[in-house]
């Protein structure tokens, strides 16, 4: 999203951001350069309730008193339904038809996917907001895939992944490994996923207790850490750190670890299909990754060959760690495929998706 906004502006167009700040972020946000073009509203904004619907046609009217002196056309870019339920009523209050809507999906609330009836209600009111879109914006060809079976979306598509801005990781280094020290898994990011995080503490203290090359745990990225710590009642050696801040903190962060963990349930529409931000950390960092099998996720892994896939809640992650002192095992092989992968070419294809874009 805000590499969205820099390219506009680098474009020679009028941007202006409006950031809901939801006072509970686990990660920080990357705002430099963004200073003079950015208006924040403060709102507890992460429970679903009525008092959050309450709060759309106020925001919506901060946000109309922002705009009403624009007499050119307006594009307004938004990334999830309720922005864009917020940005439709500002059109109202506007009474115009000079402004063009862009649609950002990087990720589906389970209500969009629900086959309750709040579900059917949700997708009933995406269906009527979406077809005033010119575009959709999309991290992961997936989330297409979904707009076009459940809408029949036909407006234009952009693929614009979660790439991480080539500066933030051009002085990434390793960090010197001593030969003491053991191998550790990272779970970098929001901790949200407790079925996967407790599949990966049961894993790591299965395998710890039967090998004598110890794999210690780093958790990073906020989230209530007393569940966490409860968690935590095997013999594995973990480092926890609290919400971070993504520019400042993020190549730390990563040169701690020898391996990304990003297993999510399959059985999640969402985590199915959509394309995180640690995939293309594991590749800009030369970390291999574990993934969950039969996802999108899982099938640019094992292309790549950058990591391996498991399934959740089997005995296949103990065995991953099992196979990481062999010579030609799943991660060394991993290691060899990213050293050789073209990072700027990675980047060269993020620029042209964010122009294409705006």
């Amino acid at each position: 999203m805000l590499d969205l906004v820099r390219m506009s502006i680098l474009s020679g167009k009028k941007t202006r951001l409006f950031y809901i700040d939801r006072l509970q972020e686990d990660i920080i946000p990357d705002f430099s350069g963004l200073e003079n073009y950015i208006k924040c509203y403060r709102s507890n904004f992460n429970e679903i309730s009525l008092k959050r619907i309450k709060q759309f046609p106020i925001i919506a009217k901060v946000l109309y008193q922002d705009l009403k002196k624009i007499n050119e056309p307006i594009s307004i870019n938004v990334h999830t339904l309720d922005t864009l339920i917020i940005a439709m009523l500002v059109d109202l209050f506007l009474y115009r038809r000079n402004i063009t809507f862009i649609y950002q999906v990087r990720d589906l609330h389970r209500l969009q996917i629900s086959k309750k009836p709040s579900g059917y209600v949700v997708r009933f009111f995406e269906n009527m907001l979406i077809k005033r879109c010119s575009k959709l914006l999309v991290s992961s060809l997936g989330f297409y895939d979904f707009y076009k079976k459940t809408y029949n979306f036909k407006g234009k598509c952009v693929l614009v992944e979660n790439i991480p801005r080539k500066a933030i990781f051009q002085n990434f280094s390793e960090h010197e490994k001593s030969k003491k020290e053991n191998i550790k898994v990272g779970y970098v990011g929001i901790v949200r996923y407790l079925d996967s995080l407790k599949y990966l503490v049961s894993s790591l203290d299965m395998f710890n207790l039967k090998s004598s090359n110890k794999i210690d745990l780093f958790v990073a990225g906020g989230g209530d850490k007393s569940v966490f710590e409860a968690i935590m009642t095997g013999s594995t050696n973990y480092e926890y750190e609290d919400q971070f801040e993504y520019k400042k903190d993020i190549c730390r962060l990563y040169s701690k670890v020898d391996i990304i963990y990003a297993v999510y349930d399959s059985n999640d529409y969402n985590c199915c299909v959509a394309m995180p931000n640690k995939f293309y950390e594991s590749l800009v960092t030369g970390k291999p990754i574990i993934v969950a099998k039969g996802t999108y996720l899982s099938k640019r892994v094992e292309e790549l060959g950058v990591g391996i896939s498991v399934n959740i809640n089997s005995p296949d992650l103990v065995k991953a760690f099992g196979q990481i002192e062999d010579k030609n095992s799943w991660y060394n092989v991993a290691k060899m495929r990213l050293k050789e992968y073209d990072i700027d070419n990675l980047h060269e294809q993020y620029k042209k998706q964010l122009i294409r874009a705006i």
